[in-house]
């Protein structure tokens, strides 16, 4: 019979092992092999329970040992296996009594493998997927989801473990109770998870939770997450700049405006009036062509808006406005679709300013080359047609002064030659849409964009492209028809302006001498976190520093090498902060720096390096340096005077305990405690009524 079942399994297509009385597996076939992804000689003369997961061995030996001694017919269990690329597989074992040798009996073993196409695809997807048996366990992680958990965790591998296992008690349990209740539920349950990281901070996940109730198996819980953290992160910072964003807008020399869909002007910067000697308040409210001398019923502005409508990032127009006065100016507006954060659309915002010396100029230009106009405009478009199988029939000559390509050499060019990535993608899915639009039936639309070409000296320009869908009476695709134009300038001008607008946030924020932000930036800030602290009750704590003596140092050395004091006091302070610190210059010899999620205990022990940092080493040209730091964490429901005056008073005991210390600001109503870096505790001062000296 040994070499009927050797022969019988070997030419098996299904997976098959026969098993001694002891369990080893005495032959293996390459499908039973396939399953665990291993090769036939590594799992000969292993224990049949050897390749179940560890905390499962002694029951399935057990069970094993207990089919050898009853010879009781067949029976099929659910075995959990380690796949050799490191992942959990569900088996089914089907097990029977056989006869290996005249007196031996043995077992003969059926092995399935269930669903390890689905967890192999499921290793590329960017999103964390898990799935845990009723216990807890974990049965598979993908890829996504194993380095998120070692960077949360420390662990290599989870597989078999529980969250307990891995995670603290308050965040396990929290999971735990979770799990239970999808096991409960016949929906899947969305739940916001906050979880800690080893090198501080936490990271936010978004997880769905539902339950597999495939038959013929337990029910297992399939957990999918995604990493919400860094959405998060920008809305908190959105909220902190937008009074920021508004002080820019109100302070711009362009008029910036906000419209709703239907066209009302919701909010208008003071320049209005500047401008066209309107108050804000008289357009707020009204329809934003109202002030327009068209009303903008003319055909370019409603296919300016057209293009709004449908998403264009930015459209530029020139209208004529009415002044207050009742004069008629002409302006260049900017306008771009408004998105909440939801990714709706809300309205418009734009700017816009005074062309008038332009358009005259160009008015002139115009009249004495009229006879000229559409020759030369016509001269720079270039003007070419595409068939349905995607092959360019014709470009006009103009082509050579845009791209410096012949039109033959152009017509010939595949189409990943002609756009960089970004324009062939848009090209090419215009291009599929329309296809299936003349296939079904339906009135393709036409395409306007702008596209980027690459030209053969290996520069790329911009054009304006207008294409439009030529039908034969039976609906059939003729011909693409199309011109591009130009545009290459009119980039560069919105390259430049954003340059600009980023300069602008850069002159707002940062103090000019030191280069790390400024007062009015840090207030923001500040009140920012004053209101987290409010709401979610996150510690928060302020450090005041300002230098000991500096009048001295620019009365001694002059006001240059005091300068140059500030900017090397501000490169030690800054580079020693976390990543999520905030220092500014408070004023004069003055800083400050913001430390959210963080109490007095983290922060007191911080000013104190500081305080070491600025002390051990000489200042170039003027030596020994010193300053003075005072410490205030916000207590629950302090207001923000307090809080701040509770750090400057801190300071202030500092100079008054002989500078050159560290002070932690008392309790409303308690004295302050001062002492030297590296001796805390050392003392108590309490501030003196008068101003401090430096």
């Amino acid at each position: 019979m040994g070499e009927a079942w050797t022969l019988a399994i070997g030419s098996s297509g299904m997976g098959l092992a026969m098993l001694s009385s002891q369990g080893l597996i005495l032959q293996v076939n390459q499908s039973f092999a396939d399953c665990l992804g291993r090769d036939v000689e590594t799992l000969q003369h292993l224990r049949l329970w050897d390749l179940v997961l560890p905390m499962d061995r002694e029951q399935r030996a057990r069970e094993v040992t207990e089919r050898l001694a009853r010879r009781k017919g067949a029976a099929t269990i659910r075995v959990l296996c380690l796949h050799a690329e490191g992942h959990v597989i569900e088996m089914r074992w089907t097990i029977a009594d056989c006869l290996i040798g005249e007196a031996e009996h043995g077992l003969i073993v059926q092995a399935v493998a269930c669903e390890a196409k689905h967890h192999r695809v499921l290793d590329f997807v960017h999103t964390h997927v898990g799935i845990k048996d009723r216990q807890g366990r974990y049965l598979y992680v993908n890829r996504s989801l194993q380095v998120a958990l070692q960077t949360l965790t420390g662990q290599h591998s989870i597989l078999g473990l529980r969250d307990r296992d891995i995670l603290p008690p308050p965040w396990s349990e929290t999971i735990r109770r979770l799990d239970e209740e999808a096991f409960r539920s016949d929906t899947s349950l969305f739940h916001e998870e906050h979880f800690p990281c080893i090198g501080g901070g936490e990271r936010i996940y978004l997880t769905e939770r539902l339950i597999d109730r495939s038959e013929a198996q337990e029910p297992c819980l399939v957990c999918i997450s995604c990493d919400v953290t860094a959405l998060k992160e920008a809305s908190a910072h959105l909220a902190r700049s937008e009074e920021h964003f508004r002080l820019l807008a109100e302070n711009s020399g362009d008029v910036v405006f906000l419209l709703d869909l239907e066209g009302y002007v919701r909010w208008v910067s003071p320049s209005l009036t500047r401008a066209l000697g309107w108050r804000p308040e008289e357009w707020i409210g009204q329809k934003g062509t109202d002030f327009i001398l068209t009303h903008g019923l003319d055909s370019g502005y409603q296919l300016k808006l057209r293009d709004l409508h449908k998403g264009a990032e930015a459209v530029i127009a020139r209208d004529q406005i009415l002044a207050s006065d009742g004069t008629i100016h002409w302006a260049e507006t900017h306008a771009s679709p408004f998105f909440n954060s939801s990714g709706c659309m809300e309205g418009y915002v734009g700017h816009f300013h005074m062309v008038d010396a332009v358009v005259a100029t160009e008015t002139q230009l115009r009249q004495s080359e009229e006879r000229y106009r559409l020759l030369a405009e016509n001269a720079r478009d270039v003007i070419w047609t595409m068939e349905p199988n995607g092959d360019i029939s014709y470009i006009s000559p103009s082509i050579y002064e845009l791209r410096g390509f012949t039109p033959e050499e152009a017509a010939a060019q595949p189409r990943e030659q002609i756009h960089p990535r970004d324009s062939l993608a848009r090209s090419e899915a215009y291009f599929a849409q329309l296809l299936a639009d003349v296939a079904a039936g339906r009135q393709p639309e036409p395409f306007r964009s702008e596209l980027e070409y690459y030209c053969k000296d290996g520069s790329t320009i911009w054009t304006d492209v207008i294409a439009l869908p030529v039908l034969d009476a039976d609906g059939r695709l003729v011909k693409l028809l199309g011109t591009s134009r130009d545009i290459t300038e009119r980039k560069r001008y919105e390259q430049k302006l954003s340059l600009v607008n980023q300069q602008l946030h850069t002159l707002a924020t940062t103090d000019e001498l030191t280069h790390i932000s400024n007062r009015r930036h840090l207030e923001s800030l500040i009140n920012a976190a004053f209101s987290r602290s409010d709401r979610y009750g996150e510690p928060v704590s302020l450090v005041l520093c300002d230098i000991d003596f500096f009048k001295a140092v620019n009365d001694h050395y002059g006001h240059q090498a005091g300068d140059h004091v500030l900017i090397e006091f501000s490169r030690r302070i800054a580079s020693n902060l976390r990543a999520g610190d905030e220092f500014a210059r408070w004023g004069g010899e003055e800083f400050m720096i913001l430390l959210s999620h963080t109490g007095a205990g983290t922060a007191y022990p911080v000013a104190e390096k500081l305080c070491r940092i600025i002390a051990e080493t000489p200042f170039p040209d003027v030596g020994t340096v010193t300053a003075s730091f005072g410490v205030a964490e916000r207590q629950p429901g302090e207001l923000l005077d307090s809080w701040i005056q509770r750090v400057d008073e801190a300071l202030y005991a500092s100079k008054e305990a002989g500078r050159n210390a560290v002070t932690m600001a008392a309790d409303v109503g308690m004295p302050s405690l001062s002492c030297p870096p590296g001796d805390r505790g050392n003392g108590t001062a309490a501030p003196p009524a008068a101003r401090r000296g430096g």
